[in-house]
C-alpha cells in the first residue's frame, strides 16, 4: 500500500478513535498520580 494513498474511512476512524483512547488513557494514568 502506498503510503501516500488517501486511508480509507474506516481505517482513519479506527486510528483516530485508537489515538483518542491513548490520550484519555494517559490522562486517567496523570490522574490517578
Amino acid at each position: 500500500m502506498n503510503p501516500m494513498d488517501p486511508l480509507p474511512p474506516m481505517v482513519a476512524i479506527a486510528i483516530l478513535e485508537h489515538r483518542t483512547d491513548t490520550v484519555a488513557l494517559s490522562r486517567l494514568q496523570d490522574a490517578g498520580d
